[in-house]
C-alpha cells in the first residue's frame, strides 16, 4: 500500500483526527476550551512548517539521536504541563489523557501509553512508518509528563478547564481588571 499521508497535507490530517478524539474526549465530559482548538490548529501548521524548513536536523549519530528523543520528550511534557495548567482546554491528545485519568484513576503514565500504542497500531495499519523513536515515546511520553506533574507537585484530577464561552469571558476579565 501507499503512504497515505504526504509530508504536504500533514495538518490537514492532524487536524482531522484531533476533532474525532476532541468529540470522543468531550462525551467523557472534559470541556473543549480555547486551548483545545488553538492546540489542534497551531500543532498542525507547526508540523507544517517543521517539515516544510527543515528546522530539525536529521541525525546521522545515534548519541545525538537518543540526546534530541529524549531531550524532546521531556520539552513536551513540560510544555504540556505549563498549557494543560491554564485550564483553558487542553489539546486532543492531552484532553483524553486528563478525562480518562480522571474517570478510572488509574496514573497518567499508564493511560498516555494507551493512547500513544492505539496511536501507533492505527497509524502502523495506515502505512505509517514505526520506527525505534516513535516506540520510544509511546512509551516514554506518559512516564515524563507524569514525572513533571511529580516534581511541580500538581494532580491533573484536580484541575478545572473552562469551555471556550467561560475562556473568552476570563480572558476579557484579566484585559479589563
Amino acid at each position: 500500500m501507499d503512504r497515505m499521508f504526504s509530508e504536504n497535507f500533514m495538518n490537514d490530517y492532524y487536524i482531522d483526527i484531533e476533532l474525532y478524539i476532541v468529540i470522543v474526549t468531550s462525551f467523557l465530559g472534559l470541556k473543549v476550551g480555547l486551548g483545545t482548538i488553538a492546540n489542534m490548529i497551531v500543532i498542525g501548521c507547526f508540523m507544517d512548517l517543521i517539515i516544510y524548513i527543515k528546522i530539525i536536523p536529521v541525525c546521522n549519530n545515534l548519541f545525538t539521536g537518543i540526546i534530541m528523543l529524549i531531550g524532546s520528550l521531556f520539552a513536551s511534557a513540560i510544555g504540556s504541563y505549563l498549557y494543560i495548567g491554564c485550564e483553558m482546554g487542553c489539546g486532543p491528545r492531552d484532553g483524553l489523557m486528563m478525562a480518562l485519568v480522571k474517570r478510572t484513576g488509574k496514573p497518567i503514565s499508564i493511560i498516555r501509553f494507551s493512547i500513544e500504542m492505539g496511536a501507533l497500531i492505527i497509524g502502523w495499519i495506515l502505512d505509517g512508518f514505526v520506527g525505534i523513536g516513535t516506540l520510544v515515546t509511546a512509551f516514554g511520553i506518559g512516564y515524563c509528563i507524569q514525572m513533571i506533574y511529580k516534581v511541580c507537585k500538581s494532580d491533573v484530577k484536580l484541575l478545572k478547564h473552562r469551555n471556550i464561552k467561560e475562556g473568552l469571558k476570563f480572558m476579557n476579565e484579566c484585559i479589563t481588571n
